[in-house]
């Protein structure tokens, strides 16, 4: 596994693409930290199992079967890089990289600050030599030598007005007296820009409320930023999406008779749209009251 990070799931901008209508668009995500390799489950609809659990995010060793939805994906660590990962028809992902040892990564920190420190001591001969060829060969501009004569210099008192005095300006009134507009407006931009930011962490992390409330955030402090706009109807449209599928699993559950299972589903559907006048929240609400009445018979 040369990546650090990979994304799996139904969308085309994910690593590896599972072409299975149980699996989410941005299902899960694999990383690879300290030697370990870790899966972690981003809101998906049918989430991960692995050995018969629902994990949300778990270590992973060799031959570990992990089920994202209906697709079942068989972790093969070995020493040398093997299968094509968007292969989807074998279902194997081979990790490539060994994990390097601890003394290994102590020699590779020494190697290179041997070679940046050698770096730095030519940098600064360079600079050295080419400081003083600039400044040793400079000569010294000559200074004119003419005088004025007392002759040319007399003034017309008569002809010159007398200026009035002006009181010294203290240096905080000097202050108060700058325009203060540009310095706010830098101040609002940046805001803005650790809004964008954030949202955009949150919403590669799968937490879609979160991104949602600073990109709206970043959308009052610039009511006119398209960038924001288009950013808040992706988040959106993922939302809307990831609530139907729940809310749709939620009433197969129900019409089944698990209702526990329903319950959990639809609970997920209000936590993903908090707004208690969204159609789809009212519908869970209600429902959720109906699978507890059923579970109390």
């Amino acid at each position: 596994m040369k990546e650090k990070e990979l994304t799996l799931g139904r969308s085309a901008k994910c690593d590896i693409i599972l072409d299975d209508g149980s699996v989410s668009r941005r299902h899960a995500v694999l990383r690879s930290e300290y030697g370990q390799y870790i899966i972690e489950d981003l809101q998906s609809a049918n989430g991960i199992t692995l050995k018969g659990k629902r994990v949300q995010k778990a270590m992973l060793k060799n031959n570990d079967v992990v089920h994202l939805g209906k697709t079942e994906l068989q972790i093969s660590i070995t020493g040398a890089f093997g299968a094509n990962l968007n292969d989807t028809a074998s279902r194997e992902i081979v990790y490539g990289e060994e994990a390097p040892t601890p003394a290994s990564f102590r020699e590779k920190i020494r190697s290179n600050m041997k070679m940046l420190i050698a770096a730095l001591l030519i940098l600064t001969v360079f600079l050295g030599s080419g400081l003083f060829f600039f400044f040793g060969n400079k000569k010294p501009e000559s200074r004119s030598t003419e005088r004025v004569q007392p002759d040319m210099m007399t003034i017309n008192a008569e002809a010159v007005p007398a200026q009035p005095i002006s009181k010294p300006v203290s240096p905080a009134n000097e202050t108060s007296q700058k325009p203060t507009a540009p310095s706010a407006v830098k101040d609002k931009r940046l805001i803005m820009m650790r809004h964008m930011e954030s949202g955009q962490i949150h919403f590669d992390s799968g937490r879609l409320n979160e991104a949602r409330i600073e990109w709206e955030n970043a959308l009052a402090l610039d009511s006119q930023n398209e960038m924001v706009k288009l950013k808040l109807k992706k988040v959106g449209e993922e939302i809307n999406e990831r609530a139907n599928d729940a809310y749709n699993r939620a009433m197969r559950n129900f019409n089944y008779l698990n209702y526990e299972a329903a319950i959990q589903d639809w609970m997920f559907v209000m936590n993903l749209i908090p707004d208690p006048r969204h159609q789809l929240h009212r519908n869970a609400a209600r429902y959720i009251e109906i699978a507890k009445n059923k579970l109390k018979r």
